[in-house]
């Protein structure tokens, strides 16, 4: 069984700061969620041109920070090398007053090159008073299944079952259903709401218990993949996404880290 905690994502160095005034804004933040084969480097981070941030470190994300609504020029480099760009695109188009996150997932360092940017519109209603507003976002590509390098990476790995619970709660015996079954890869779900309090969040993949031969009883205490531990949420109308990702290779296990998307 793998069974990691969680790390909460600190962000990276932000090289802009927020405008000023009543001009519309959009806002943004960026997840680096791509390992690599051997390790796993920083990103920089460039709109329009301009670098916005240096040194995202793997499974972390950004604050927010504001950008001109509209389609905007997105590259993404590993961190100093301005001349090889990982991402070099231009964004869906950014409304203003909205927040968005894009997350790099994939592999950093693959051949044929597997990177993608997945975007997800965050929440910012406050959740009822006494609740917690708590996604999740699957971005475990599953990859070092076998040493590297690695021709190409393997096949996307199967949904996943999310349980969010009281911290201690067994799932077996009268399991619980899952807060948020069927997690694909590379999806990112909608918000549910909990009680405040000491809850925990643990992936049991894949979904439905999966194969026989690899996870042995259909006991989702006995394939959980992420375990976030011990996690207290306070009334202070909080939003939070919970990131899948791989551990840094080369160790083959999960981990999750959690976003702060309000409060």
């Amino acid at each position: 069984m793998r069974k990691v905690l969680s790390v909460f994502a600190l962000g990276a160095t932000l090289l802009v700061l927020a405008s000023c005034g009543n001009n519309p804004r959009a806002f943004l933040r960026i997840v680096h969620a791509a390992p690599g084969m051997t390790t796993t480097p920083s990103v920089d981070v460039s709109i329009d041109g301009n670098k916005v941030l240096s040194n995202v470190a793997y499974a972390t994300g950004s604050n927010y920070f504001t950008v001109t609504p509209g389609a905007r020029h997105l590259q993404i480099n590993l961190a100093g090398d301005s001349k090889n760009f990982l991402i070099d695109t231009t964004t869906s188009n950014l409304a203003s007053k909205t927040y968005t996150t894009l997350t790099l997932d994939g592999i950093v360092d693959s051949t044929p090159k597997t990177l993608s940017l997945l975007t997800s519109t965050d929440d910012h209603g406050a959740p009822a008073a006494g609740q917690v507003k708590i996604r999740v976002l699957n971005a475990a590509v599953g990859f070092v299944t076998t040493p590297p390098p690695q021709p190409t990476p393997p096949a996307p790995p199967a949904p996943v079952d999310v349980y969010i619970t009281t911290f201690g709660t067994l799932l077996n015996g009268n399991p619980p259903t899952p807060t948020l079954p069927g997690v694909s890869f590379q999806t990112t779900t909608a918000y549910v709401s909990k009680a405040v309090g000491d809850l925990q969040i643990r992936v049991v993949g894949p979904a439905g218990c999966g194969d026989p031969v690899i996870f042995p009883a259909c006991n989702p205490d006995l394939n959980i993949i992420i375990d976030s531990g011990k996690i207290t949420f306070t009334d202070k109308k909080q939003l939070r996404t919970y990131v899948l990702s791989d551990q840094a290779p080369p160790s083959a296990q999960f981990q999750g880290f959690l976003l702060s998307d309000l409060n």
